[in-house]
């Protein structure tokens, strides 16, 4: 299992939340989140956004993130301001 923390986390297609703790199992599945309330051993932290891609799409990374940003004004606005980002690909 790996587990993971961000400033903020999308999820493709459309999904942005803020200061949430996220669990991927061996087969790479997003296997549950929370709400982040206290440090917790071995998880990556990331500032910024982590953005969480399927497999499937992850071959043209920079492309899909500029045509998410499109799409969402949230992460369209954060990406605006220079905020680092961070692509982890999961499977569905």
């Amino acid at each position: 299992m790996k587990r993971y923390y961000s400033h903020y986390t999308f999820i493709y297609p459309n999904t942005l939340l803020e200061k949430t703790v996220f669990e991927l199992n061996e087969d790479g599945f997003i296997e549950r989140y929370f709400p982040f309330d206290k440090e917790i051993a071995n998880t990556e932290f990331h500032s910024g956004i982590l953005i969480f891609i399927p497999e499937a799409l992850g071959e043209n990374q920079d492309i899909l993130i500029n045509k998410l940003a499109t799409e969402n004004e949230q992460l369209a606005l954060l990406l605006s301001n220079g905020t680092d980002y961070l692509v982890r690909s999961f499977r569905v």
